[in-house]
């Protein structure tokens, strides 16, 4: 599939009906909203289909892809803003992914180079953030600060 396409279905997400319930402060979703609607959607849907999210619904100008872990939301922007979001600025100033292994980690590099996406930094070992960490730190097509760590399983 490449950067213009669309996902050729939508895939159901499945939730043990058994066992339903998440802890308490688990993350549910995040919600993006982009400039250039259809550039984003295409961003994410390669980004986010890497880390095995599938998009499940469309509808009214929005896009959600989900795993039993959360889900990620695009909506439009109601309108352009004049600069990206900074860590500075007020909201969210990065969402960080998990991945289970390193080689996620450099899968999503690879992925982000074909993209031409803005790597901030990585695919690389981070012993600065903790003992152990690797990651890729990038943005989405509005500037939106995203990452995907690998953590060792005894992090503090």
């Amino acid at each position: 599939m490449d950067a213009n396409s669309e996902p050729t279905c939508i895939a159901p997400v499945y939730i043990d009906p058994a066992n339903p319930e998440y802890p308490l402060g688990y993350w549910n979703w995040i919600t993006f909203a982009a400039t250039d609607f259809a550039k984003s959607a295409a961003f994410y849907d390669r980004v986010l289909g890497l880390m095995g999210y599938r998009r499940t619904m469309e509808s009214d100008g929005h896009v959600l892809w989900q795993t039993l872990f959360g889900a990620v939301i695009l909506q439009p922007a109601a309108r352009s803003s004049p600069a990206a979001p900074t860590a500075e600025a007020p909201g969210i100033a990065q969402f960080v992914f998990y991945a289970p292994n390193s080689a996620d980690v450099d899968r999503l590099g690879k992925l982000l180079r074909e993209l031409d996406a803005r790597i901030t930094d990585g695919p690389r070992a981070m012993p600065e953030i903790m003992a152990g960490m690797y990651g890729v730190f990038f943005t989405d097509p509005d500037g939106a600060s995203l990452g995907l760590v690998h953590q060792p399983a005894n992090f503090p």
